[in-house]
């Protein structure tokens, strides 16, 4: 994992990816698709790896030299979350953490017996990647021909997946020919996850994952994995002829790059050329290549030629930015490009007020780039945010969002990567009359993202599972992970939140995966500024409104590592406060849905019965939330802080001493009579006896809140200690600044039918 802290432009780039389709108000300018929109670029030259510095707009310098140190690199591949792997002459060799360079596991040899390659050549691999799943893929010269070979890791006493696969030295690794008896094999890129199922290699072709790959330097090729039959060959894109070379002129990289169209995208594969040229083939349309963009005749000047080598130019894109990275080795440039309009004409510079050309030679040293390598995500070292750490900002330097006072237990690991996931559909809402077309078919067709244990079939009583729904290139990160089942759990949006109305009910969020040995240590801040990460002029706030208390940009969270209420993966309510931005309070990061609103409707028992039932516009919802807050932080308390649930081996002391789990007991229920008091007196006009029921309320809350111990215990590895500060906060906060100002003077009204029907009362919410 990569654990620099970085900044993270919500750039033009994002900016003219969402621009391209419309269909709904608020969804206009978006692609209907789930989308992961954060990227980060490094380059590599023979002997280093730099990280460039394309998303920070107050960058002081272009790049950062990471450390990482090659004899003889010819490719590297940056992963999401498992640092990078770099081909080193004939040893592919694996940095987990790029911000530690010193430490390396070499994962193979091209000289492995297995391999079956032509060892005698210093030139044996010639090509390697990385996908999502964490497969190495190598292209390896024969005696006069070349394979395709794919390497997957395996537990030292398992066996290979069948006679098909070779174990490789060391027992750590099988390796399968694939692709045998090509031409030669260069230039290898994953196209997998929610790229791969969009992808046609041809215009009859179905969506289908793989690798591309460039043969003899004049022809791009696709390899489907799985492979269609042992007999099967690869599916050529474009051979010499096709892409229009001149003279001499060859291929020299190679990268997909999907464009929005409408509803669904279109697939251009992009090649350089000997000549510095940028080539487009469409492969999902019949038409001939043409050239996109020339990198010698757009070189930003003044240019300062910096090496005299070969001239090479690399070529890697992000489907997930919009950006095109291309490298110019002799002149020691990495440019970001970004398509011209959908469908792909022309290629132009992506700016920040100037070209965003960045240089990789500097006061430090001069690094002439063989190529670029990207990867989704952003990393952060949660070390630099003990103080206050920016995770994103815009063009002009606004922060987006930030986290302030992070604290880790002593000898924790401190790195994430973080994603910001755009246009999850709130499928509880698939009905309403805005929702978009394209999103409701994603809704009926994707198995149980409705959550329904009553079978009430109305949203008050559902819960979201957001997992379906969540880009598979970072649902792929935890198929291996052994987080049942099989991967990542329902991640489930409580009842009481949903998606906003003012955006079609589609909501935004971001997923911190955190490296192993993260372990958090009381409370933090999240800020989130909600109209600059969604690059709109306003949103529905944070400040109470008289009068429209349901405008609210509510905050939630949810760990895949660790079950919450009901012995299930729920959401928690973060908001805090409102100190421009919206300010939430936090004790792990997970899934961080940072655009809902309270659902106006509730379902529960009412004033006038016992058995739950759905009011439509209740009045009296901020008393309901209050109420199940309030439940939620004694289960917390229960069955997961007084026990020990969370410690890997089990069987170690609680989180809490018994001691004051006793007194947390004894508060909260005390704390209960009063809170039951104060609301049953809220369904009448108001009079002192119940104000007085309502300040015990809160004088309880702080009880509790001062009875939790000032230290985290070395056992509580969930922060369940931190976890019921943020809950006793939040109720805190919703019980004053929401539920206590929206008591009508006569008081609330809508629960007061026997039938269940509408009743006719002042509404405060309009």
């Amino acid at each position: 994992m990569h654990s620099r802290a970085r900044k993270n432009a919500a750039s033009a780039a994002l900016a003219i990816f969402m621009s391209l389709g419309a269909t709904s108000a608020w969804s206009q300018g978006q692609a209907q698709t789930t989308r992961q929109t954060l990227d980060r670029v490094d380059a590599f030259n023979s002997t280093a790896v730099l990280e460039m510095a394309f998303d920070d707009v107050n960058r002081t310098k272009d790049f950062i030299n990471l450390g990482i140190v090659g004899a003889n690199f010819s490719t590297c591949k940056l992963t999401a979350t498992d640092g990078i792997f770099c081909l080193d002459g004939k040893v592919v060799r694996h940095w987990p953490n790029t911000q530690d360079p010193l430490t390396f596991v070499d994962r193979l040899s091209c000289n492995d017996p297995a391999l079956g390659l032509d060892t005698k050549k210093t030139n044996t691999c010639t090509g390697m990647t990385v996908d999502l799943a964490g497969a190495i893929w190598l292209a390896g010269k024969k005696a006069s021909t070349h394979s395709l070979i794919k390497v997957i890791a395996k537990a030292a006493a398992a066996a290979c997946p069948d006679n098909t696969w070779k174990q490789l030295s060391g027992s750590l690794h099988c390796a399968k020919e694939f692709y045998a008896g090509r031409p030669l094999l260069v230039d290898l890129d994953p196209i997998d996850g929610d790229v791969g199922a969009a992808f046609k290699p041809c215009p009859t072709c179905a969506a289908q994952s793989g690798v591309l790959g460039l043969e003899e330097r004049k022809t791009a090729v696709f390899f489907p994995d799985p492979k269609p039959a042992s007999t099967s060959s690869p599916i050529v894109i474009a051979s010499g002829k096709g892409w229009n070379l001149t003279g001499n002129e060859q291929l020299l990289s190679s990268a997909l790059l999907q464009v929005p169209s409408g509803s669904s995208v279109g697939n251009f594969v992009l090649v350089t050329t000997t000549n510095g040229r940028v080539l487009a083939k469409g492969t999902d349309v019949t038409g001939t290549a043409f050239e996109v963009f020339n990198i010698p005749a757009e070189r930003v000047q003044p240019s300062v030629q910096c090496s005299f080598a070969s001239q090479h130019y690399g070529i890697r894109t992000s489907s997930k930015s919009g950006r095109v990275y291309v490298t110019d080795r002799n002149y020691c440039q990495v440019l970001a490009l970004l398509p011209d309009g959908s469908p792909l004409t022309t290629l132009i510079n992506a700016n920040d007020g100037q070209d965003l050309t960045l240089s990789t030679s500097d006061s430090s040293g001069t690094y002439p780039p063989i190529g670029p390598t990207t990867a989704p995500g952003i990393s952060i070292d949660l070390a630099d945010c003990s103080v206050n750490c920016t995770l994103l900002t815009n063009d002009d330097g606004i922060a987006a969002a930030s986290l302030v006072g992070v604290s880790l237990a002593e000898g924790s690991n401190s790195g994430a990567t973080l994603f910001q996931i755009k246009g999850i559909p709130d499928c509880r809402y698939a009905g309403e009359p805005n929702f978009p077309a394209a999103l409701k078919s994603v809704c009926d067709s994707t198995a149980g993202v409705i959550i329904d244990p009553d079978n009430v079939g109305h949203p008050a009583a559902q819960r979201l599972n957001a997992t379906p729904l969540l880009p598979k290139e970072v649902r792929s990160l935890f198929d291996n992970s052994g987080v049942p089942p099989n991967g990542l759990p329902p991640l489930l949006i409580s009842r009481q939140y949903r998606a906003q109305d003012r955006t079609d009910f589609i909501f935004d969020a971001f997923f911190a995966v955190t490296e192993a040995g993260v372990q958090f240590r009381d409370t933090f801040t999240a800020e989130f500024d909600v109209p600059v990460l969604e690059g709109v002029p306003a949103s529905l706030g944070c400040l109470p409104v008289a009068g429209n208390l349901l405008a609210w940009d509510v905050m939630t969270t949810v760990s895949e590592k660790f079950k919450t209420v009901d012995d299930q993966y729920v959401d928690m309510l973060t908001n805090i406060g409102c100190i421009n931005p919206t300010r939430t309070s936090g004790e792990r990061l997970s899934l961080l849905p940072y655009n809902l609103e309270i659902a106006p409707d509730t379902y529960g028992p009412t004033i006038l019965s016992p058995i739950p039932s759905v009011t439509m516009g209740n009045d009296a919802v901020f008393a309901r939330l209050v109420q199940s807050l309030y439940d939620d932080l004694e289960y917390v308390r229960r069955e997961l802080a007084c026990k020990q649930v969370d410690s890997v081996p089990s069987g170690g002391p609680a989180p809490l001493p018994t001691s004051v789990c006793v007194t947390l007991a004894n508060t909260w229920q005390n704390g209960l009579q009063k809170l039951d008091k104060c609301i049953e007196a809220a369904f009448q006009p108001k009079q002192s006896a119940g104000d007085e029921n309502c300040q015990s309320f809160v004088s309880q809350l702080t009880n509790y809140r001062a009875s939790l111990p000032a230290t985290t215990s070395p056992s509580d590895v969930a922060n369940r200690l931190g976890e019921l500060k943020v809950r006793v906060d939040v109720i805190r906060h919703v019980f004053n600044t929401r539920f206590l100002p929206s008591i009508p003077a006569a008081g609330f009204c809508r629960e007061k039918d026997n039938d269940g029907n509408p009743v006719t009362c002042p509404d405060p919410w309009q």
